[in-house]
């Protein structure tokens, strides 16, 4: 037997739902840590790595701490 659920055509989609919550995540860790990428990906409890391609993803700006300027979103720098 097959159990199947009814289908609502304008239901919320979870995938962007879990998108919008993971970029908050991201970018509230990212405040506390005041831009410390390595820090905030501990806080996260992921990869520093990890982290920064979801930033590429998410488009959410790289703060450099060397130079202090921002590398953009697609990771080319000039």
């Amino acid at each position: 037997m097959t159990m199947r659920l009814p289908v609502r055509p304008r239901a919320p989609e979870l995938k962007g739902k879990l998108e919008e919550f993971e970029r908050a995540q991201i970018l509230e860790a990212l405040a506390k840590t005041s831009g410390n990428q390595t820090r905030a990906a501990k806080l996260l409890g992921i990869a520093r790595r990890t982290l920064i391609k979801k930033m590429v993803r998410y488009e959410i700006e790289r703060p450099r701490a060397e130079t202090g300027r921002v590398e953009p979103p697609n990771g080319t720098r000039h």
